[in-house]
This record gives C-alpha cells, sequence and structure tokens, in this order.
C-alpha cells in the first residue's frame, strides 16, 4: 500500500472502532469507513501515533459532538449526498501506518488510503472541537495498540471475546 505521511486534514479510510465496540473486547471495526486524520505525536517509544475521527451519516445534534460536512466538500470527496458528520467525541489512535487502514479505492492500482483532504477551515474547526473536548475529558480515544493487550489479557482470564465477523444489524449502519 502506497503511504503517504498523514496531515491533519486528511480523509483515509479505516476500519474504525466505536468505543461501545472496544468495550466488548472488539479487536476489529464492524465496518471501513472514512475518517480524518485530526491529530499526531510521538509516543514515549518514538512510534508515530496518529489520531483519526470517523465520519458517519447518523444526525448529531451537539455541535461539541460533531461537525457537519458540507455537501460540497462531500461530494469532492466522493462520499454520497446523504448528510455525513465529523464525530469529534471520540478518536481512534493508532502507530502510522496501521494495518486498520484500507486502501481508498481497492480496485485502482494504487493503494493508499488517502480519500482526499477535508479544507483547511473546516480541519481547524475539528481539531480545535477536538482539542476542547480532550481539555474538557470530553473525548474517549480508543489507543488500538493498546486495546490488543487488553483483548489478550482477557482471553487468558477465560473472558469471551466477539468473533471477528459480526452480523451486521441495525447498531452498525452508522
Amino acid at each position: 500500500m502506497d503511504l503517504p505521511d498523514p496531515k491533519p486534514g486528511q480523509v483515509v479510510r479505516y476500519s474504525y472502532l466505536w468505543k461501545a465496540e472496544a468495550k466488548r473486547l472488539r479487536e476489529e471495526g464492524v465496518k471501513d469507513r472514512p475518517c480524518v486524520v485530526a491529530y499526531q505525536f510521538h509516543d514515549k517509544q518514538g512510534r508515530h501515533i496518529v489520531g483519526v475521527a470517523p465520519i458517519t451519516h447518523t444526525p448529531q445534534s451537539d455541535q461539541k459532538t460533531a461537525r457537519p460536512i458540507p455537501i460540497k466538500t462531500a461530494r469532492r470527496l466522493g462520499l454520497d449526498d446523504r448528510q455525513s458528520w465529523v464525530v469529534t467525541s471520540q478518536t481512534n489512535e493508532f502507530v502510522w501506518p496501521g494495518h486498520d487502514l484500507r486502501p481508498a479505492y481497492p480496485r485502482a492500482t494504487n493503494k493508499s488510503p488517502v480519500i482526499g483532504h477535508m479544507p483547511d477551515r473546516l480541519t481547524r474547526e475539528l481539531r480545535e472541537t477536538i482539542f476542547e473536548n480532550d481539555r474538557t475529558k470530553k473525548l474517549s480515544r480508543v489507543r488500538r495498540d493498546q486495546l490488543q493487550t487488553h483483548v489478550e489479557k482477557a482471553k487468558s482470564k477465560g473472558v469471551k471475546t466477539p468473533s471477528k465477523e459480526p452480523r451486521l444489524t441495525k447498531e452498525h449502519e452508522r
């Protein structure tokens, strides 16, 4: 897969794991979805960590938990015409490049996960909201690399974890 350096505002295809799924000890997201690269940093081990915010069709009423994507931007990114939202109240963090990145266009010869870029102004607004949610303890951050350790510990204690191939239900149509 062609992996450019991550930049805030990039929209990538990613197997996003919602907080509720992580609490149920899922290791894998139910579906691949577009996500916005929101932030990046290097951890204590020097690894490049990237935080992504999911894009969903589920209506969000609070500007602190999500931002609507203008239809013009959604079309430019190749999203459908239904209203989409960037959730700003939870993120997935992973070591770049992560195995949960997916090719943006699986049938294309270029296997980059990058779908496109958000406009600069919207990227700034998203980042400001995410950072504010983090400061006020309203941001849920799922660390994908640490989750694997928790799942392994749970399995060693006999805790049943969900299968990797879940059945899709109405709950998953976010």
